[in-house]
């Protein structure tokens, strides 16, 4: 097991920031759920992944990624469980599943989970699914939220509730964040959970430009090296983007991350992405260019 984070067991007051207890949990069905990724050591660029919920009113609460999703086999390969807390004691757990954990407990105990995932090597591929798991390096951590933050199964994920998401250390150690639903700083919204996790999570050294498409933000962000321009690039997404909204008349959505990474290692051209909850994800290799007559291959 690797170490716990740095700071030892998780205050109780950390819960009740959030307004979540027995009582309010066995009256209402709105359980909030707070997600905190931390960068616990830029050195070894070692991540937290906490997540605090009221548990199951049963006293056994089961947590899960997204197994099959976008045909990925082995979605948490890359995380362990390392803290399970309730009110101020570790709590049982076990691993029923690669991907699933069950913690035992008081009936609607307060519940504070700690994972962490350290390095991974999945941005060498230059295909999905390898690339849709996290990726962590120096410098950059792109995560999609289905195998990233571990879901309370005994909430209903269809309905909306109140969701919390912080960031921590990242900007200590210089690097940017940036989200499906916000920039940097603490998040607080109202969104079903399924949706909140169908989402893309960025954080390292960042190239960050917004763009404004009909008073709505686009946000692009960018890492690596490219044959072409990022003011080029941000262009052409702006284009795209206001074509399609203007062609459906859509203009709902006040925040758009578009997020462009370097795929691949080796020789060949190629470039994919997907849709994610008020996002896109998009991987290239690095030899493509924009146009087709600019480089070995072409983007549009």
């Amino acid at each position: 097991m690797s170490r716990s984070p740095a700071g030892g067991a998780i205050r109780v007051a950390a819960l009740l920031a959030l307004g979540v207890s027995a009582a309010f949990a066995a009256r209402s069905e709105d359980v909030p759920v707070r997600y905190t990724l931390e960068l616990l050591d830029p050195l070894e660029t070692l991540v937290g992944v906490r997540v605090e919920v009221a548990g199951d009113l049963d006293g056994s609460s089961e947590f899960s990624l997204s197994e099959g999703w976008a045909g990925i086999a082995d979605a948490a390969k890359d995380l362990e469980l390392v803290e399970a807390r309730g009110a101020g004691d570790a709590l049982e757990t076990e691993r029923l599943a690669p991907y699933r954990w069950r913690v035992t407990h008081a009936p609607g105990e307060p519940l504070a989970l700690v994972f962490e995932f350290r390095p991974t090597r999945h941005r060498a591929s230059t295909g999905p699914p390898e690339y849709y798991l996290p990726i962590l390096e120096p410098g950059l951590l792109h995560a999609i939220g289905t195998q990233t933050l571990p879901s309370p199964e005994h909430l209903d994920g269809g309905r909306a509730r109140p969701i919390k998401l912080a960031w921590s250390g990242f900007a200590e150690a210089g690097w940017r964040t940036i989200s499906s639903f916000g920039v940097e700083g603490e998040l607080r919204t109202t969104f079903p959970l399924d949706a909140f996790r169908h989402a893309l999570f960025l954080a390292g050294n960042l190239r960050l430009a917004e763009r404004k498409v009909a008073g709505q933000s686009l946000w692009i962000a960018l890492h690596g090296a490219w044959k072409f321009r990022d003011e080029d690039f941000v262009d052409l997404a702006e284009r795209i983007v206001a074509m399609e909204r203007g062609f459906f008349a859509d203009h709902s959505r006040a925040h758009y991350l578009i997020s462009l990474i370097p795929v691949g290692g080796g020789a060949g051209s190629s470039w994919g992405g997907t849709g994610l909850t008020n996002s896109f994800a998009l991987f290239m290799t690095g030899d493509n260019a924009l146009r087709a007559d600019e480089g070995v291959a072409g983007v549009a």
